[in-house]
Order: C-alpha cells, then structure tokens, then sequence
C-alpha cells in the first residue's frame, strides 16, 4: 500500500517462506530451485524454491506507483510475521506489548530495520513499516505459520498483472478488501474505518469480485505457474 495509493506496494520487493499448504502441494511441487541471498530476481514475477522443510520462496515486485512505499497500521490474527532487511532502508513501526489501537504509541515505535537483524511481529500486535528513500528496499519475510490465502492472493495478483487488470484495479477500494481479506490484515485507525464502510456499503460487490477471482486463478495451473513448472498437461 502506498500514500495517496491502494494496490499493490511499489518500491519494496517481497520474499517470503510458507510451508507446504496441502499433502499435494508438497516439496515434489517445487520444479525451480533458487539460491536465497540478497541478489534480486527478475522483476515482476513470484518464484518458489525449495527450502528446509519444504519452504517455499516467493517475491512479488510492482513499480506502478511512484509514491513512497507504506503499509497502514494493521494486525494479523493469524500468523507471526518476520522481517529481514536484504538491502535498502525501511523503518519498522511495532507495538510487541500489544496497545492495538494505540496509534500515537504505535508512530513513538519507530525503529531502523538493519540489514541481518530480524524483528518478528507476533499475531495480533500492531505494526506497520514504511520504505524509506527513492531507491527501493529488499525485504525478506517469514510467515509463520504459512497461509493458504496468501499463496491464493499471489496468484490472484499475479493473473491480474499477466491479464493486464491490475493497473485498472489497482485504486479499487472493492480489491482492497479482497487483499486485506486473504491476507489477513486488519487495518487500524482512519484506513481500517474507511475500509469497514467499504464492507458495509459493498459487501455484494466483494464478494462477487472475490468469488470471480478466486475462480479464474485459484488453479493446480496458477501454482505450477508460480513454482516455475510450466502449465498444466
């Protein structure tokens, strides 16, 4: 999410490790096998690669936007997060001690990411975390456990952009909610209570949307696409 722009975020590249997320999506899934490390892949694509525990890695990168990189205030209930800086500069804003709707606290918490220092955000704790900088950041993250939506959501972002509907949906508050739905993030504060009308006024609109989304790209083919083994015989 970026200031003054809903969608995806702009100048921060993801990795991320989720668990093996059904007995048939397991370790003989992962086809493509990429060294981890801090040298980027190619832009705009998710790859997946086998890890301890049948890991997977994933990176999603959007530069659409040109505005500064942020993620408002939001809570997970359902998985720790853990953030690792590869490069780059991003500030961390967390309230470990939980105060979940304490948003002053939460603006006193800022603290530099150093690049090698992990900091983890455990389940309903409030945090937020802006890319500092023109340049753009590498940002490793750990979700523990995995989360099935997520893997979902990667591959609905990731039609969207082969399909060219992204950049068309990407000032939908009707998608944010989907977004924010599947990846578990409760926004707080003056997003969160916008977003809460949004559901209330269009909750036929989302859920069709979703339902349409999840049909078109929640597919065996959508993952192997994602784990780099090619299409579907």
């Amino acid at each position: 999410m970026s200031d003054g722009c809903v969608g995806p975020p702009t100048s921060v590249r993801y990795l991320a490790f989720l668990p093996p997320l059904t007995p048939t999506h397991s370790a003989k899934s992962n086809g493509r096998r990429t060294p981890l490390g801090p040298t980027p892949l190619p832009t705009r694509r998710i790859y997946y690669a086998q890890q301890r525990r049948a890991h997977r890695l994933h990176r999603y990168h959007d530069a659409r936007h040109q505005c500064r990189t942020t993620v408002p205030p939001h809570v997970h209930h359902r998985f720790a997060e853990t953030f690792d800086l590869l490069s780059g500069a991003i500030s961390v804003f967390h309230l470990p001690s939980g105060g979940a709707h304490d948003l002053e606290a939460l603006e006193a918490s800022k603290q530099a990411l150093e690049i090698g220092a992990l900091q983890t955000v455990q389940p309903n704790r409030l945090h937020k975390y802006v890319v500092e900088g023109e340049e753009g950041a590498v940002l490793r993250v750990v979700c523990t456990p995995g989360m099935p939506d997520f893997e979902r959501l990667l591959k609905i972002m990731n039609g969207l952009d082969a399909d060219g509907r992204l950049a068309a949906l990407g000032d939908s508050v009707v998608l944010m909610a989907v977004v924010m739905d599947l990846s578990d993030a409760h926004l707080v504060g003056p997003m969160g209570e916008m977003l809460a009308g949004v559901r209330a006024e269009k909750a036929e609109e989302i859920a069709a949307l979703k339902k349409e989304l999840l049909d078109k790209y929640d597919t065996e083919e959508a993952l192997l696409a994602l784990l780099g083994e090619g299409r579907v015989n």
